[in-house]
């Protein structure tokens, strides 16, 4: 089975689920990581719509990771990197309204 090619499936199947926990298990450790990330992956958003966009916001740490074991596809790098600008820019925008009125927390 080609672990990688579960992250390109419209939706990630229960019984593909059950063969990443059996792969999680194998004696091959890199195998092991690849399945352990995209058994991550398949129970945050097993369906493709919009998955790396949502993982980009929810859990970037786990695209960080995915990016490292070179599992993350060009297309969803993209969306990744898309999310770490607007997160900046949203940071940046919240910088420098202390004390301002009508921006304090009510």
């Amino acid at each position: 089975m080609d672990i990688e090619g579960l992250l390109h499936q419209s939706n990630i199947s229960a019984r593909n689920i059950a063969r990443l926990k059996r792969l999680c298990g194998s004696p091959n450790e890199e195998d092991r990581r690849k399945a352990a990330l995209v058994l991550e992956v398949a129970r945050a958003k097993p369906g493709k719509r919009q998955r790396w966009g949502f993982l980009s916001q929810s859990n970037p740490a786990l695209v960080e990771r995915l990016m490292e074991e070179g599992l993350l596809p060009e297309y969803a790098f993209l969306a990744w990197e898309a999310a770490l600008e607007h997160a900046e820019a949203l940071a940046e925008e919240g910088e420098g309204t202390e004390g301002v009125e009508g921006t304090e927390e009510r």
